[in-house]
């Protein structure tokens, strides 16, 4: 052997939802790497954006402690769901909760879902005394607003007649007037931050119902019932706050949990990919680095809404990196990746594209 050094190999990748999670996937890729190229130097770092992964990538960045509560699942069935303690900094993950892959293809139905097992999360982290406790608002199967999570936060969400909306983005049109909790907000001084996993508006034809009601069970006639709930929770929600959530960036992350945060919490919208990448110190990782690769389980126009990949080619652009995704498959719109700083996208099907 000479003793040259093979190339340095970073794998970023998001999860392949339903099948594997960052690490595995990004595992996957680092045995076909060395295969390729004996020799190669792989790093495999679990990266994620907020939605599926969120808590997995941060106890790769942080040291911390793993915690369990049992908590309401999107039909209100209890559910374990994991969320982590990170000095006084807490992490959430909203899919461990109130996300899509808890239920049964035949079970989704965003008329009907809930995020309150979300809020029930944020409950167990205030109790625990987190100064700051960061929310993953992705891979939910809800469009509530945010509604049953801050219900199970001592909110009272009413109709005309005083009575409680039903659960789920169903009872939201019915939305007249919201109560808060006796003694104000419950964060108790806490900085809640939600990390985005998409900047989409909370209405409109670029917003939560539009875009991503029917990859949660939607039909044609639900995303109007929906779209018409969400616009009801935006005008309670200027009315009792004073702001504006219909055209808020990122408002319409999760459902638009992300919006309603920020308006009855006072959350800061940050995007979760930014925000986790931050957190791991990624351009050090990468700044020595030859190649970078990311990928997920499908890109179309949605990734260039704040995904993971995307966040990742953008940070290897500006470190003059080269990056390349690989992905199981391509939509429309995925070309928005070669603009962000992706050089080349191979997808499953075996076809490079870019």
């Amino acid at each position: 052997m000479d003793g040259k050094k093979g190339p340095r190999v970073v794998v970023a990748s998001a999860p392949f939802k339903g099948t594997l999670t960052s690490r595995e996937a990004g595992g996957c890729m680092a045995q076909g790497i060395s295969r390729a190229v004996p020799g190669a130097d792989v790093v495999v770092v679990p990266v994620a954006d907020g939605g599926e992964g969120t808590l997995e990538a941060a106890l790769f960045a942080m040291k911390g402690e793993m915690r369990v509560a049992t908590v309401d699942d999107p039909l209100g069935r209890p559910v374990r769901a994991e969320w982590g303690m990170f000095g006084g900094t807490a992490v959430v993950e909203m899919a461990r909760a109130s996300g899509l892959p808890l239920l049964a293809e035949l079970e989704r139905n965003p008329l009907a879902a809930c995020s309150s097992g979300t809020g029930m999360l944020v409950a167990e982290a205030i109790s625990a005394g987190a100064g700051r406790i960061v929310v993953g608002a992705g891979g939910s199967a809800t469009v509530d607003g945010g509604s049953g999570a801050l219900g199970a936060l001592g909110f009272g969400f009413l109709d005309s007649s005083g009575l409680p909306v039903g659960p789920g983005g169903g009872g939201l049109g019915r939305l007249s007037l919201v109560v808060f909790p006796a003694g104000g907000p419950p964060s108790r001084g806490a900085r809640i931050e939600v990390a985005c996993d998409v900047t989409n508006p909370l209405l409109g034809p670029l917003g939560a119902a539009a875009v991503y009601g029917p990859q949660k069970g939607a039909s044609v006639d639900d995303v109007r019932a929906l779209e018409a709930g969400l616009e009801a929770f935006a005008r309670a929600a200027e009315a009792a706050c004073g702001i504006d959530l219909s055209s808020m960036p990122m408002a319409g992350a999760a459902g638009g949990l992300s919006g309603g945060f920020a308006a009855f919490l006072g959350a800061v919208l940050v995007p979760g990919g930014e925000l986790l990448l931050d957190m791991l110190g990624f351009d050090r990782i990468i700044e020595s680095a030859d190649l970078v690769v990311t990928g997920e389980g499908r890109s179309d126009f949605q990734t260039a809404f704040g995904k993971i990949p995307a966040r990742v080619a953008g940070r290897a652009k500006r470190m003059g990196v080269k990056c390349v995704a690989v992905v199981g498959s391509l939509g429309q719109g995925w070309e928005a990746l070669l603009d962000m700083g992706v050089e080349k996208v191979y997808p499953a099907e075996g076809i490079s594209a870019g």
